[in-house]
């Protein structure tokens, strides 16, 4: 038997997991790319989503798109703190509907 103590650590460690999931999908243009997020791999900052980018570093500035840099938890969590990522608008500014 684990007991109650391993039971709600393990509880704790899955939500922590489910709650990074989001933002890396958020940040990634790819599943390639998702999946380097969750594995912890440098990544060249072209393969990534410039406007959560923006998020993920608190509005400082962008690296250049050939530079590779490591997503970490600090990175996601000011993604989930950012709140939901808007509908992107049709080029153009007009109302038609997005298909």
């Amino acid at each position: 038997m684990l007991g109650p103590a391993f039971s709600a650590l393990l509880a704790e460690v899955e939500r922590d997991r489910l709650r990074r999931l989001w933002p890396a999908a958020m940040l990634a243009r790819s599943v390639d790319t998702w999946v380097s997020i969750r594995r912890g791999l440098p990544l060249r900052a072209g393969n990534l989503d410039t406007f959560v980018l923006r998020r993920a570093l608190r509005g400082g500035p962008l690296p250049d798109l050939e530079d590779y840099l490591l997503v970490d938890g600090e990175m996601l969590a000011a993604i989930v703190e950012a709140g939901p990522i808007p509908e992107r608008q049709p080029r153009g500014g007009g109302d038609e509907p997005r298909t």
